[in-house]
């Protein structure tokens, strides 16, 4: 509460102000911009990463960027951010990118330090709230528990851009180095939540997280903008490796197993279209994930494998300078190979998905957006959801047991967004 109470001071101040982005031309100077906005989710049955069946406003970014250029090859730049849904996010201001930017010539250039990565075709901007139509990406690509994850990696990037005649011209961008992920954070809850899955049919597990040691990620993505104008093709890749290490509590044998591993080697593609017409832009992803788990103690060694599927398609359309509107239709499945979540989990009948309906998620989204000013930009977004795919079980029950989990099929989310930006 008191967070929020800081937070609305803070726009009431910068709404009796007149603060505009501070920019200078000469090299060396500092280029400074900013926003903040604060959202509001409200669900009629599910909590949705946070306390939405009450209604939450714990749903917010502030981000403040710097940028400089030392000289015409060479950029600098900084950006600290604080973000909250729910549970997620970092409530501190941390530093969400800072990087040495050497432009060598169209063909190639290198970036160094806290990097953006590319996932899709919004996730390095997908902080910035007032860069796009909805309030919520779609989750069957941008999830967000993964949002922390594959925000950024601390490393290195070459990029360029190849002029293809005829053809057009096709960027591209490689980044290898090493992501932070959190005990708490929404990827170890997520993997937390797989590992139960799977074993507590036998062993009735309880897994508590000390730490998570990661490998270096690799990640590339390559556009072509098409001849065609307005119409480019993107695809991008990243891989994920990491091992959560902590204790093992097999309830059932009454056993605290120390220093067990729970170790995750992930790798995405995703293919993305986009075309522009005027004041309409439609888009449309695909991603595929694979992801392979071996869960290690001193008893027992077992591997498990799984590969899930997502895809959207969404139209936005701009009415006037003040108004936009935007539908997307979003499907997820966290295991392609059993969309219908009726697939048998062992000899013993028990299923992979408990409730059932957690094997997808159906999302048809509304949004309008409103730009009350060149600064202030107001949303409003209405979800009709089936399936519980995404749905975190431990924003859904007391203590993880299957007999307590309440999630329903079909569910409706609202959300409401106040942003200002500088």
């Amino acid at each position: 509460m008191k967070r929020l109470f800081l937070l609305m001071l803070t726009i009431l101040f910068l709404s009796c102000t007149n603060i505009e982005a501070i920019e200078f031309d000469e090299y060396g100077a500092i280029d400074t911009h900013g926003y903040i906005s604060q959202g509001y989710l409200r669900s009629d049955k599910n909590n949705y990463f946070c306390e939405t069946e009450e209604g939450d406003y714990n749903f917010y970014e502030i981000g403040v960027s710097m940028t400089s250029e030392v000289s015409d090859k060479l950029r600098i730049g900084i950006q600290f951010l604080s973000y909250a849904l729910g549970d997620f996010g970092n409530t501190n201001f941390h530093v969400n990118w800072a990087n040495a930017d050497y432009y060598i010539n169209d063909w190639i250039g290198f970036k160094a330090g806290k990097i953006k990565i590319y996932h899709g075709l919004f996730n390095r901007n997908r902080d910035a709230d007032f860069l796009r139509t909805s309030i919520l990406l779609p989750q069957s690509i941008y999830n967000e528990a993964w949002r922390s994850t594959i925000s950024s990696l601390n490393g290195f990037e070459a990029y360029g851009t190849i002029n293809a005649g005829l053809a057009g011209r096709f960027k591209y961008n490689v980044q290898t180095g090493k992501v932070d992920i959190e005990p708490d954070g929404g990827v170890a809850i997520a993997a937390k939540e797989k590992l139960l899955e799977k074993t507590n049919t036998t062993f009735n597990i309880e897994y508590i997280i000390d730490t998570v040691n990661e490998e270096p990620s690799f990640v590339y993505s390559l556009m072509w903008e098409t001849p065609l104008q307005g119409l480019k093709f993107n695809t991008t890749y990243w891989s994920l490796d990491f091992d959560m290490v902590g204790t093992a509590l097999l309830q059932s044998l009454d056993v605290a197993l120390e220093n067990s591993i729970f170790r995750t080697s992930a790798s995405s593609i995703t293919g993305s279209v986009e075309y522009t017409l005027g004041n309409f832009i439609f888009i449309s992803e695909y991603s595929y994930s694979k992801y392979d788990f071996e869960f290690i103690t001193s008893l027992v060694r077992t591997p498990s494998d799984l590969e899930t599927e997502g895809y959207y398609v969404n139209g936005m359309y701009r009415f006037t300078n003040w108004f936009e509107t935007g539908l997307y239709y979003s499907v997820y499945y966290p295991d392609k190979n059993n969309k219908s979540g009726k697939k048998d989990l062992d000899n013993n009948g028990v299923r992979d998905f408990n409730p059932i309906h957690s094997a997808w998620q159906k999302d048809t989204c509304l949004s309008f957006r409103f730009d009350l000013s060149n600064n202030w930009i107001f949303k409003l977004e209405g979800h009709v959801l089936e399936g519980t795919a995404v749905m975190m079980k431990a924003h859904n029950t007391v203590d993880y047991n299957p007999a307590d989990i309440d999630l329903n099929k079909n569910w409706l989310l609202f959300g409401a967004k106040f942003t200002y930006s500088f």
